[in-house]
């Protein structure tokens, strides 16, 4: 609905010892009508297999040209994790794959930011902190889930470093 602005949604997870991208939403291709008709069915489940899935999603992000920006804009609710009866994407591997994933679509000059949403207090402990740090860099942000203005404020600071 806004002129010049071209937005993807995809959800993540891990089921059945399967890690999915679903791209739910494509504004090049679908109507708003689809947000508010399929959207309130959605329900997140699983693990965050999120390097695996960032990898995948390599094939359709945009790279950013000289005519257009392009933004990978990530909600997490904590750390990279996979397993099935052949995988075990955890910890420092998981942490590691994640982090080049980012640095290749930063490579593209995707601009990348990437938000840790929990209780203020809590945010997985120091050490899964340090990890989210480290996975996405200076572009990390911790938000509370009761404050929600968090977000308006870092999309505007980083939208406004052009």
């Amino acid at each position: 609905m806004i002129q010049n602005l071209s937005m993807q949604v995809s959800f993540r997870f891990a089921d059945n010892d399967v890690a999915y991208v679903v791209m739910a939403y494509d504004s090049r291709k679908d109507s708003f009508q689809k947000v508010k008709s399929l959207f309130p069915f959605l329900r997140e489940f699983g693990t965050t297999p999120e390097g695996l899935t960032f990898e995948a999603l390599g094939k359709v992000i945009i790279p950013s040209t000289n005519d257009l920006d392009s933004y990978f804009i990530n909600i997490s609710d904590g750390e990279p994790a996979f397993r099935s009866k052949d995988i075990d994407y955890t910890g420092q591997p998981a942490y590691e794959h994640t982090r080049k994933q980012v640095e290749r679509m930063r490579k593209l000059g995707v601009g990348v930011l990437s938000y840790f949403v929990s209780d203020a207090n809590s945010y997985g402990g120091a050490g899964c902190k340090e990890a989210f740090t480290r996975m996405y860099g200076t572009t990390a942000a911790f938000i509370d889930v009761n404050n929600i203005h968090q977000v308006a404020s870092t999309m505007n600071r980083m939208l406004l470093t052009k």
